[in-house]
């Protein structure tokens, strides 16, 4: 890898394994190169730890096309949060988080989840890989909607 990292020895996969979130290993052009075992249960496709794919075809994005070569190149790749996060850490940030909803295979149905996209520069480098994490937040999405929170004083309300 460019930063001089080994990301093929086996210790990495087992940590990177370990995280109960889905965890990627990602470039700026947005190609996964690593992903753990919560990875590949969220993905559709049997993939093992090296991927070397693009995030949409990976993720299996409905707006990627059948073969997953049109990631990044559809107008709704402007408003992907997966997109925007790499691209942000790419551009300098060193990290950026942002809550999206996608729509993922549970039980052979698609299902909609929250998920907190989290990105950061392995090594401090934006140039160097990016890890990037998406951590499930449907069950705190819906209890924000459920429970009744004035949105101007964040009082409680019983009306």
């Amino acid at each position: 890898m460019e930063n001089g990292f080994n990301f093929d020895h086996p210790s990495v996969q087992t940590l990177l394994d370990a995280f109960p979130s889905p965890v990627f290993v990602v470039d700026k052009h947005l190609i996964i190169h690593k992903v753990n075992e919560a990875g590949r249960m969220l993905s559709r496709k049997s993939i093992g730890p090296g991927v070397d794919r693009l995030c949409g075809d990976f993720l299996c994005c409905v707006n990627s096309g059948d073969l997953g070569d049109q990631c990044g190149k559809t107008e709704n790749c402007e408003t992907c949060v997966v997109r925007k996060v790499i691209n942000e850490v790419s551009a300098g940030s060193q990290a950026h988080r942002e809550v999206t909803r996608m729509t993922v295979q549970k039980e052979g149905k698609p299902a909609e989840k929250w998920f907190l996209v989290s990105g950061k520069p392995f090594n401090g480098n934006p140039d160097d890989n990016i890890i990037v994490t998406l951590e499930d937040v449907t069950e705190l999405v819906e209890l924000r909607r459920i429970i009744p929170i004035c949105s101007y004083c964040r009082k409680v309300r019983d009306d």
